[in-house]
């Protein structure tokens, strides 16, 4: 057995407790059985139990020690070293030993205490909304600053310091190209691979995503390399869109050319898939208590075994996954879950995709991917919107003929669609996600009346824009912003899908 005295030197109490609790969090994670002593005047010695106590250091501290006992071991002093203590980030924690050394079930947030915490960690999103925007309401009226943005953008007020809008991009290869009808299977299928769908029921061919080359970048990081979530049940098979395959429609992210990244739609499913919870259901049914608190009671250690800087993210993040917990049982109550693949037309959408969100959020935060793609819904979808007073379908209203109400009708989806995303946004902004972040949000038709794939509504969330809006030239590829954010991912990518080089506002 080890012997770990700390000496009476390291500061008067109360002090930072980093330099007892970093070190013996280390030795417990990596199986190092040692004793660890505090070392202290006579004096001091009540001052310091009462201070290991309210730490929650006398857990880990076996004895208070005199300095004339002469007991032999590892003496660590802070005299020694320049700060007063010292630093956990000195002895970094290996994330995957020590969740393992708990026996956790729950993924935890990138707590500081963790190897590689501080990294500036990279990620990547695409949000994806269907049928066009009305680009009336959505196009700034100046370039350069945001400063009077329109209606639909209002939600983003508060986030322009890291919103870029840029206007004028073009995906070709989502136009008929001689292949006749079917604008919404390759507005889907084109918006995150620039390549042209092969038009046929069953004989696949489009791209690999750009989000899966950001995948295979961070191949073996994270738990999942990649999560695709849908607002719908996708559609796999069978024939969709003017012959095309169901593949192209309900899906924005693509392995290879034939090989589509299936999207999970059912958040009840989702949670129980990141938080590692399948095995904990059945409990949870019979003893009526919450995952959380299964979680909670096989992780008691955990409290005691990470620095006081990281408790208060440690408590937040639990009532978030708590709150996230209980809509879901509220949902479960009235039968609301089973409905979610067959009526997806009289949910509360807004519900829906706030919990789509919320879990997007926690997968980020908990570095349990760095890859998401959102669809909302998949292009052409004829749902209403219900809960903002919408009973028309969208489809049906995106095809307006310049109707004032059509339009105003589609505004409000957009504003309402614009509205969810931004609240995901604050919460990212709030555990500084969003710095390290590129999160794009679009959709692969503008106007929805002409079915046309150029001057896209493209946002660009995070990284380090400045609140502007550009436009780029005519005919400007998407595929040019994309090649931009894989270089900022250092991937160094010269051609993607059909893009001509870097764009140079990004």
């Amino acid at each position: 057995m080890n012997r770990v005295i700390f000496c009476e030197e390291i500061v008067e109490p109360p002090t930072e407790s980093l330099a007892i609790r970093g070190l013996c969090i280390y030795l417990n994670a990596f199986g190092r059985k040692s004793e660890i002593l505090l070392e202290t005047q006579k004096i001091h010695r009540d001052l310091y139990f009462k201070w290991t106590k309210h730490t929650g250091l006398w857990d880990f501290i076996e004895e208070i020690v005199y300095p004339e006992y002469e007991i032999r071991g590892l003496r660590i002093s802070c005299q020694k070293v320049k700060s007063p203590y010292i630093k956990t980030d000195r002895m970094k924690i290996n994330r995957r030993k020590f969740v393992g050394s708990l026996g956790l079930s729950l993924a935890l947030p990138n707590l500081e205490c963790f190897a590689g915490a501080k990294q500036n960690i990279k990620r990547f999103a695409a949000v994806y909304v269907p049928n066009g925007i009305n680009m009336h309401h959505w196009t700034p009226n100046n370039y350069g600053d945001l400063i009077d943005i329109p209606n639909i953008l209002s939600p983003m007020q508060d986030h322009l310091d890291h919103t870029q809008i840029i206007s004028g991009l073009t995906h070709d290869k989502a136009r008929a190209n001689g292949d006749g009808a079917g604008d919404h299977a390759r507005a889907c299928s084109t918006f995150l691979t620039g390549t042209q769908a092969h038009k046929h029921e069953s004989k696949i061919r489009s791209g690999k995503s750009v989000d899966q080359y950001l995948a295979d970048k961070y191949n073996g990081t994270t738990r999942f390399d990649s999560l695709q979530f849908s607002g719908s049940k996708a559609r796999i098979i069978g024939k969709c869109d003017s012959g095309y395959s169901c593949a192209y429609q309900y899906n924005l992210s693509w392995k290879s050319a034939s090989q589509p990244m299936a999207s999970m739609h059912d958040p009840k499913d989702i949670f129980n898939r990141l938080f590692n919870v399948e095995k904990l259901e059945q409990k949870k049914k019979l003893q009526k208590k919450s995952i959380l608190d299964f979680v909670l009671e096989e992780s008691r250690e955990l409290s005691n075994k990470i620095p006081a800087s990281d408790k208060a993210k440690l408590d937040e993040y639990m009532y978030s996954i708590r709150e996230v917990e209980k809509e879901l049982d509220r949902r479960d109550e009235f039968n609301l879950s089973n409905n979610f693949e067959f009526n997806f037309d009289i949910e509360n959408k807004a519900d829906k995709f706030r919990l789509i969100y919320d879990l997007i959020h926690l997968a980020f935060l908990t570095d349990t991917t760095r890859v998401i793609t959102f669809l909302t819904a998949h292009d052409g979808y004829n749902g209403p919107y219900k809960d903002i007073g919408v009973s028309e379908g969208h489809h049906s209203l995106s095809h307006h003929q310049k109707d004032p109400e059509k339009l105003a009708a589609l505004a409000k989806i957009d504003l309402f669609n614009v509205r969810l995303f931004s609240e995901f946004v604050d919460k990212m902004k709030k555990d500084n996600l969003l710095q390290n972040t590129n999160i794009i949000y679009g959709a692969g038709i503008s106007d929805g009346n002409r079915h046309n794939h150029d001057e896209l509504p493209c946002m660009l969330i995070g990284g380090n824009n400045k609140g502007k809006h550009f436009r780029v030239e005519k005919e400007k590829p998407m595929c040019d912003l994309f090649v931009s954010l894989l270089h900022k991912h250092n991937i160094d990518s010269l051609h993607f899908g059909d893009s001509e080089g870097e764009l140079n506002v990004v």
